[in-house]
């Protein structure tokens, strides 16, 4: 369940200074036996070049650091039309998609989560 908080705490690191953006997070497990989740992130009202994004790397009550993003799995994202956006993973946890100034963004990813434990 951890895992699934995780996946939807993807952090949009980008002022909310003008219009504020729009983000509609879904998220589904259509294999359980699979462990993986399908988890689909709709950014509307991105400014700018690029939109940075960032996953936690720690859990609350947990001091130690995690790699929760050693388990993000596919990720891509579109434009609203749903032309390929390029984006580099620019460390473990931080990726940045070039949106070309595209103003809706699509996030497309899958979390592998097995384990139960308070921290993942």
């Amino acid at each position: 369940m951890r895992a699934i908080l995780v996946a939807l705490s993807l952090l949009v690191a980008q002022s909310l200074a003008a219009q504020p953006l729009r983000i509609a997070y879904r998220i589904a497990m259509p294999d359980p036996a699979s462990h993986l989740y399908d988890v689909s992130i709709d950014v509307d009202g991105a400014r700018g070049l690029t939109l940075p994004l960032q996953l936690p790397v720690w859990s609350p009550g947990r001091y130690a650091r995690m790699d929760f993003a050693r388990n993000v799995q596919e990720f891509r994202a579109t434009d609203g039309g749903g032309r390929a956006l390029r984006w580099d993973k620019t460390n473990g946890s931080r990726w940045v998609v070039q949106t070309g100034g595209a103003r809706a963004v699509r996030l497309r990813y899958r979390v592998f989560a097995n384990a139960l434990s308070g921290t993942f």
